[in-house]
């Protein structure tokens, strides 16, 4: 019997299991593996996002200080695991709590579950989860998911995870707590180590449609069934995806297929022998791609948009900040400035923002890869450089450079002391 804390077709793996309807029952053939060093730095930012926010929403008791304790005490055990230590921690964690503040109107009411445990039973034989943050304000349900690794970015456009885990908080709470008819459900990701934030939105017939006629089928058919695999991008974090035979054969097609379901050792080291080339080589087109992109070429199915960003005090403005803050009896200062999102901590947001709103800035962030589909809007740095050289410039002739020299061009214009630095932070072109 399975133990109660894994259910046995999770809302996180539903992706897999979803198109290989085998893969549950080969997975629990294999032994789970000890928790890695990623998981537990996965779940201590979970605790602190969670302890947070139930400080600075929920307004309750909250352990942060413990958290805090308990991320500090793991990088001191584990000193070669990572070059990040507990501030690069709460950093990203500011951020996050950041975006959970800003989906909330803190001027209506509004429901809050913070790592709340829901069952699918509806809809998955035996299913249970825990969803990061459900949000309940007016006709929506907000669903709310952290992922604080490394690895790929996760997009909320039809993600069966958080689709799932709105089904549950449906059925689970919007009966009992809501005060409208719920109309719309919005599903958010959020990877604040990667920069990445997306955002899906649909009706609540549409989710219950897809209940009906994609989920359930096939979380009916993966409950009961031994013999049918696929293999695919879901098969990631599959237990058994190193002894699969079918995920070996979508990696090297042009082997023999074999009836049995588990690749032999030669055949595993034939697919090792190619590992590292595969991945550099993607990793050099994915930078180039990002670079034409970046530049205003255009690659189907991909676009290049803005990751997330931290807010921050604008350091030119130090001294009336100063100012502004010593009026209220506040102190902003450690051994650096701290951050708008500490401050709000410290003194309430909405003193903050009535009083420093002026003085905080949000810097777009980094470009990066992203598929067509993301809510983002496209950017293009060379259409950016156009649209402000026209601005500036009578003669047009500015339109036929390339993007370095017009960006040389244009930091001319706007100040030619700095015109022949390249170095200089507030070149366009750094």
């Amino acid at each position: 019997m399975l133990p109660k804390s894994h259910a046995y077709l999770p809302a996180s793996s539903a992706k897999r299991w979803m198109n290989c309807p085998g893969s549950p029952f080969l997975e629990h053939l294999f032994p789970e593996e000890e928790e890695s060093l990623f998981a537990t730095e996965g779940s201590l930012a979970h605790a602190l996002a969670e302890e947070r926010l139930t400080d600075e929403l929920l307004h309750k008791p909250a352990h942060v200080e413990q958290a805090r304790e308990n991320a500090r005490k793991f990088y001191r055990l584990n000193p070669g695991y990572s070059t990040e230590t507990e501030a690069d921690m709460e950093r990203y964690i500011d951020s996050y709590v950041d975006f959970v503040t800003e989906q909330i109107d803190l001027t209506r009411p509004y429901k809050l579950w913070l790592e709340q445990r829901m069952t699918f039973g509806k809809y998955i034989p035996d299913g249970f989860g825990t969803s990061d943050v459900i949000l309940l304000q007016g006709d929506t349900l907000h669903i709310i998911d952290l992922k604080y690794g490394l690895g790929v970015e996760v997009y909320a456009e039809r993600n069966p995870q958080l689709m799932i885990y709105a089904l549950g908080a449906y059925s689970n709470f919007v009966p009992c707590y809501a005060t409208e008819d719920i109309t719309h459900v919005k599903m958010s990701i959020f990877q604040p180590r990667r920069g990445h934030m997306d955002t899906y939105e649909i009706s609540n017939t549409e989710l219950e449609d897809w209940a009906e006629n994609e989920l359930t089928p096939k979380a009916s058919r993966a409950y009961i069934c031994t013999d049918e695999f696929h293999a695919g991008s879901w098969c990631q974090f599959c237990r058994a995806a190193g002894r699969c035979r079918e995920n070996g054969q979508e990696l090297r097609v042009r082997t023999d297929y074999l009836k049995e379901h588990e690749l032999s050792p030669e055949e595993r080291g034939q697919i090792l022998s190619d590992a590292s080339f595969i991945t550099e080589s993607l990793n050099q087109i994915q930078k180039a791609a990002l670079a034409d992109l970046i530049d205003g070429q255009q690659i189907p199915g991909w676009k290049a948009v803005l990751g997330t960003s931290q807010r921050k005090f604008d350091t030119n403005k130090t001294h009336e900040l100063e100012q502004a803050a010593e009026a209220q009896g506040w102190d902003l200062m450690t051994t650096k400035l701290i951050s708008p999102a500490q401050a709000e901590k410290k003194f309430g947001k909405a003193e903050v923002n009535q009083v420093l709103g002026s003085y905080i800035l949000k810097p777009e962030g980094k470009p990066r890869l992203a598929k067509a589909t993301d809510k983002r809007p496209a950017y293009n740095r060379h259409q950016e450089m156009l649209d402000l050289a026209d601005e500036l410039f009578d003669d047009k002739e500015a339109f036929a450079l390339d993007s370095e020299t017009l960006a040389a061009e244009i930091n001319g214009l706007l100040d030619p002391a700095h015109a022949d630095n390249p170095n200089n932070p507030d070149s366009i072109a750094s």
